[in-house]
């Protein structure tokens, strides 16, 4: 049995980036570029030592997502109304107006939501054709307009970490992973059923990692906010399907997913957190819009079933290059500006209670992310790779 490692690479530079602008932590280096980076190293390589993995697959995202594209295809099939002369959507249980020159959507006030309840007229085919394309909400769609807090550009920055995952694989015994369309979540499902017969290895600062327990005994997730490594238990498993179950019906704020509307004319907003565990607790799950905790669970379900089978075939492809040998390459860690004493220390430290989540800033309490409340079913082990 070997140990396989899946390192979720942009949770892991971007946390660290993140945290330079706090100087939290004291730089030791002139420039955040030359800081980031070695803080990035200093990371990976104090976690390689902890593990000892046999085999690393650094997980990279690859946007846009294919999970933009079941957004696009849920929402476009929302029904359009027509009053007073103006266009209207129906989704996530209010009513939005949408502009009739660019298609942006403006959410209604509930007397208004009510008025068009009663009055509104749904329109035909041709009718809608003749609208503007609408802008219908986005898969994180949400975190555009968020600052970046850093000196780095955003682009600099992508250039940097992707050119750093390229030279640390083959320190780790690793290789870079990026498929179009795919997230590092993604690569992490399929490579849970590629290695079921070795030990399984998560580094992520994103809970949604642990709904691998469901389909894997023998992993650990290593929570880098809080320097936590969660075991897979039958405990673990069960917070894990009680909570993914609050997710498909609350939603996920983060990612931009709405939860269930009610169908009880309960109000005229999606269901959140709070709402969800209520409605778990009564198990009256009549009260809620089925299409959308469908949408949900394709959404937010870490299985490889949910995957478009494309995806699924061109990840598996990619992985299978672990079999290759590690090729033999011209640098090391000192090449990435890790002198001996430091490498030394961070060996030390391998397995101490040294808190990782520093170099991520002061991180608020995560809550709890959402899981699955019966294990994936007709999860087929496809032929290890690792050997």
């Amino acid at each position: 049995m070997k140990t396989i490692a899946v390192l979720d690479w942009g949770a892991i530079s971007k946390g660290i980036w993140l945290a330079l602008p706090s100087k939290s932590n004291p730089w030791t280096r002139r420039t955040e570029l030359e800081e980031g980076s070695h803080r990035i190293c200093e990371w990976v390589y104090s976690l390689y030592k902890e593990h000892q993995w046999d085999h690393a697959i650094i997980a990279q995202d690859s946007s846009p997502y294919w999970r933009h594209e079941v957004m696009e295809e849920f929402y476009s099939q929302s029904p359009i109304y027509k009053l007073d002369g103006a266009y209207y959507a129906f989704f996530d249980g209010v009513y939005q107006h949408i502009d009739q020159t660019s298609g942006e959507l403006t959410k209604q006030k509930a007397d208004m939501n009510k008025r068009l309840a009663k009055e509104a007229i749904a329109i035909d085919i041709d009718e809608r054709s003749s609208l503007p394309k609408i802008s219908w909400p986005r898969y994180k769609g949400n975190r555009k307009n968020r600052e970046w807090p850093c000196e780095t550009s955003v682009e600099d920055f992508h250039k940097v970490q992707i050119g750093l995952a390229n030279r640390i694989a083959p320190l780790i015994k690793g290789i870079t992973v990026a498929v179009p369309r795919a997230e590092a979540d993604d690569i992490a499902a399929i490579v849970t059923t590629m290695a079921q017969n070795h030990k399984l290895v998560l580094c992520s600062s994103d809970s949604d990692w642990r709904q691998v327990f469901r389909s894997h005994a023998n992993s650990v997730w290593h929570d880098l906010y809080h320097n936590q490594r969660v075991h897979s238990t039958p405990e673990e498993i069960a917070k894990v399907r009680e909570v993914l179950k609050k997710k498909i019906i609350g939603g996920e704020p983060g990612d931009g997913i709405k939860g269930c509307p009610r169908l009880d004319n309960k109000g005229w907003s999606c269901v959140s957190e709070a709402g969800a565990e209520k409605i778990i607790e009564s198990k009256d799950y009549s009260v809620l819009d089925v299409r959308y905790m469908q949408r949900n669970k394709k959404l937010i379900e870490m299985t490889p079933a949910n995957i478009p089978l494309d995806l699924q075939q061109a990840v598996l492809l990619d992985v299978q290059r672990i079999r290759e040998p590690i090729p033999e390459v011209s640098w090391g860690w000192s090449d990435l500006g890790l002198t001996k004493r430091e490498m030394e220390r961070l060996e030390m430290e391998a397995n101490s209670d040294r808190v990782f989540g520093q170099w991520f800033g002061s991180a608020a309490e995560e809550k709890l992310m959402g899981m699955l409340d019966k294990m994936a079913e007709n999860q087929k082990v496809v032929t290890d790779v690792f050997g």
